[in-house]
This record gives C-alpha cells, sequence and structure tokens, in this order.
C-alpha cells in the first residue's frame, strides 16, 4: 500500500483487508476491491465497501481523552451467498480482537487497540434493471479504539 498522509480507523481497516492474504485472494490484490461508501459504477465482485458509522472521544474521568471509539460496517458483496459470507467470516476473523500499529516511516499514524466485530448479518439486494442477477450482502461492524 502506498504511503498515506492521512492516517484514520478506515485507512487502517482498508490497510489491514489488503494485507491479508485469505482476503485478496477472493476480493482481488491490483487494485484490492474495497471501496468507502460505494463500489465503482460496473465495479467488479467479489468486493468489501465500507462505512463509518460514528466516530467520538472515548470519554474520560480526567485528563483529555487519547482514545477514539469508531464503528465501521463492512458490507461483503458477491453474486454468490456463499461467497459473500466467506468473505465477512474472513474479516470477522481478522477484526475479532484486532491490535496493531501503522506507521508511515519512523511516525506512528494510528495505534489500533482492540476491537470487537459483530455477529455477521446477510441481505440480498434484487437487480434494479431486471438482470438475471442481484448482489448478496454478508454485513458486519467492526467497533474499535485507537490512538
Amino acid at each position: 500500500m502506498s504511503a498515506q498522509t492521512v492516517w484514520n480507523i478506515e485507512t487502517a481497516i482498508k490497510a489491514k483487508v489488503a494485507a491479508t492474504a485469505s482476503l485478496t485472494s477472493i476480493i482481488g490484490t491490483n487494485p484490492v476491491r474495497i471501496y468507502p461508501e460505494l463500489r465503482e459504477d460496473n465495479g467488479s465482485l467479489p468486493a468489501i465497501v465500507y462505512e463509518l458509522n460514528s466516530s467520538a472521544p472515548y470519554l474520560v474521568l480526567s485528563g483529555v481523552p487519547t482514545l477514539t471509539r469508531s464503528s465501521v460496517s463492512l458490507h461483503c458483496l458477491a453474486l454468490d451467498k456463499k461467497v459473500s459470507v466467506d468473505i465477512a467470516q474472513k474479516a470477522q476473523a481478522i477484526f475479532a480482537d484486532w491490535a496493531q500499529d501503522f506507521y508511515s516511516g519512523p511516525t506512528l499514524k494510528i495505534s489500533v487497540k482492540s476491537s470487537r466485530v459483530s455477529t455477521i448479518q446477510t441481505d440480498y439486494q434484487p437487480p434494479a434493471d431486471g438482470a438475471t442477477h442481484g448482489l448478496y450482502l454478508a454485513s458486519l461492524e467492526v467497533v474499535s479504539m485507537h490512538s
């Protein structure tokens, strides 16, 4: 992954996915098909779309908060339900109890202290244009504490 000028929890999640062979073997490597908010028009599948749900400082009784609590949804998209669930299960495994520091050169850009992952929820989106295939979605939420 190229050097990042701005790091946040979304960047960290994208970097973690891009560095995980069990996921990139399904969603591609050049480029990795992980998109913020929306998949590219006519973008290849399978893919992951991530969305920041919330991010707020973790409140402490004294001092300045040094941690942030963020919630990010990962929507695993495929033309086959089994594939979308497989992607979600692999993502669930790598983000459960996730703790990792991300550096750009010698500078620490973001430190993920811990995370938890919600249960996988599945859905189906029928095609809008009457095509024969819709999209299967398997979604999960990653809630993390980071600084």
